[in-house]
């Protein structure tokens, strides 16, 4: 597995990055919008309360609630996030997408059989992405050491991604999921393909960094978290992370040439910075 192309250089800052709003939305599709932006910069306390503000602007967007549900998740509040799958279900009674959500946050408050029941309702005759990727994750949360059942969720991952208009949430959800599962190899392949369809995208490094420090590649994860920051330079969670990584810095790079590796990697990096994906980005700061 080859991420050489996936660095930033930290002495040329990225040419565009998503530009900042001078005001806070006041509509849903642009609340939506601006949630989602920050979900991909990883800012999700501030994602959470624009996904709320959306949803409270257009209660029938649905793909709100699905991310609002999975934000609350990677947060590692369940118990917030079964309220709102919850809710979401008793008010849209005939949409699967929702019972896709409800299963997933069930699951991660412990009850996996019904998660299951959930799920089976969420997965109708024409299937839609986000189900499938919630139906992977409650196989790799009830039996995370199987390796039958990782390969089955990557498949249910691989349709996921191609049934998705935009894949950049199911390579993310994948990523989690399988990082969760003790699949940090696998989890740093789906991460990577986040950041080639979102090179900007600050979560993605953070996934990075996460699948490197759980592979006790601690000064490659300190390197990835770093370039989180570069992008996200308030980024608390970042911040955090880069710090525990470099207080464990050893293995498999110290036997290396690291300042030429990591000038490798950046020059490698810059490639891919140079054209990025033209969303839009707010200024609100990190909840």
């Amino acid at each position: 597995m080859n991420f050489d192309d996936l660095e930033l250089n930290p002495a040329l800052p990225p040419r565009r990055k998503r530009q900042r709003l001078r005001e806070e939305p006041t509509d849903g599709p642009s609340c939506y919008r601006v949630a989602g932006d920050l979900r991909r910069a990883g800012r999700l306390g501030a994602a959470v309360k624009q996904y709320e503000r959306a949803i409270g602007y257009q209660e029938h967007n649905y793909d709100a609630w699905t991310e609002l549900v999975d934000t609350l998740l990677r947060m590692g509040a369940p118990g917030a996030a079964l309220e709102c799958a919850q809710r979401g279900v008793d008010g849209h009674r005939k949409t699967r997408p929702l019972y896709a959500a409800l299963a997933c946050a069930t699951a991660h408050a412990g009850d996996t059989a019904a998660a299951f029941a959930l799920s089976d309702v969420s997965l109708g005759e024409h299937r839609y992405w986000y189900p499938v990727c919630v139906r992977a994750e409650l196989m790799l949360l009830h039996e995370p050491e199987s390796k039958r059942v990782r390969l089955e969720a990557i498949d249910c991952y691989e349709e996921a991604i191609r049934l998705a208009a935009d894949p950049w949430d199911a390579h993310f959800m994948a990523g989690c999921a399988l990082l969760h599962a003790g699949w940090a190899g696998h989890a740093a392949g789906y991460f990577s393909e986040a950041l080639h369809l979102d090179p900007i995208g600050a979560a993605g490094w953070l996934g990075l960094g996460d699948c490197f420090h759980a592979l006790r590649l601690f000064e490659q994860a300190s390197f990835y978290f770093g370039k989180a920051l570069d992008l996200e330079p308030y980024l608390e969670t970042a911040q955090r992370k880069q710090r525990t990584s470099r207080r464990a810095e050893f293995g498999l790079l110290r036997g290396l040439k690291k300042q030429s590796l990591e000038e490798r990697w950046n020059a490698r990096y810059d490639l891919r910075i140079e054209d990025p994906p033209d969303t839009s980005f707010d200024g609100l700061k990190e909840a």
